[in-house]
């Protein structure tokens, strides 16, 4: 009787702790699985098309690199052309628009172009100011102005001014912008970082709002 009983409550712990593990294997494993799927997601980037800042001299366009020059207030720096191309010159005949107009015929998908100006400053620390619009081109304007044109819209103008927030609609391009340093560009202690960019939904954007895809064109532009 005593084996009896032994053998009876021996079987019982055994069922117990049975149950037991059967009740935690799957959620471990579901747990897992989660775990694996968070680690295989990842950014991927298909967006291959090429950007550059260009000069217009003469019948082509010369690429921007890294450069110096004295940034002076209300005293234009540049204006910057904005090209889908990556050559360091690009020649051109006829219309200088239509030839611009042609290379944005030329890309077949949806896109969104961007500008994006990054530098230190002596009592505002580091500045990353973006642009997509007219709407935000004047938060810093103290230390950088920047205007946007639209040379497209403008094609058979010989002369035209940079785009407003009244004006600016779904139909306009940004083609290039002028920069012009403010009041207090003399408290930009390091190189002006100037960059143009193209992006199609909001996950070429990290949790910090940093741009991480490839389509990007960048200079710096040291005060002398």
């Amino acid at each position: 009787m005593r084996l009896k009983k032994i053998f009876l409550i021996f079987i019982g712990i055994f069922l117990l702790s049975g149950c037991g593990e059967k009740k935690n294997e799957v959620p471990k494993v579901l747990d897992n699985q989660k775990k694996e799927e968070a680690v295989v997601e990842q950014y991927i980037d298909e967006n291959s098309i090429k950007v550059g800042l260009y000069d217009n001299v003469g019948r082509k366009f010369v690429k921007y690199n890294s450069y110096n020059k004295k940034m002076q207030p209300d005293v234009d720096l540049d204006t910057y052309q904005i090209l889908f191309a990556e050559d360091e010159e690009v020649p051109f005949n006829g219309n200088r628009q239509d030839f611009v107009k042609s290379l944005w015929d030329k890309i077949e998908t949806d896109f969104k172009l961007g500008i994006m100006l990054e530098y230190d400053t002596l009592n505002e620390g580091h500045i990353k100011h973006i642009i997509y619009k007219p709407d935000n081109t004047l938060e810093y304007q103290r230390y950088i102005g920047v205007y946007l044109y639209d040379a497209i819209t403008h094609k058979n103008d010989k002369w035209y001014s940079h785009i407003t927030k009244e004006e600016f609609n779904e139909n306009s391009y940004i083609t290039s912008f002028k920069l012009t340093p403010g009041k207090q560009v003399s408290e930009i202690t390091s190189p002006l970082k100037i960059s143009v960019f193209t992006y199609d939904t909001e996950d070429d954007f990290d949790e910090n709002n940093n741009y991480r895809g490839n389509s990007i064109y960048t200079i710096e532009v040291t005060n002398s």
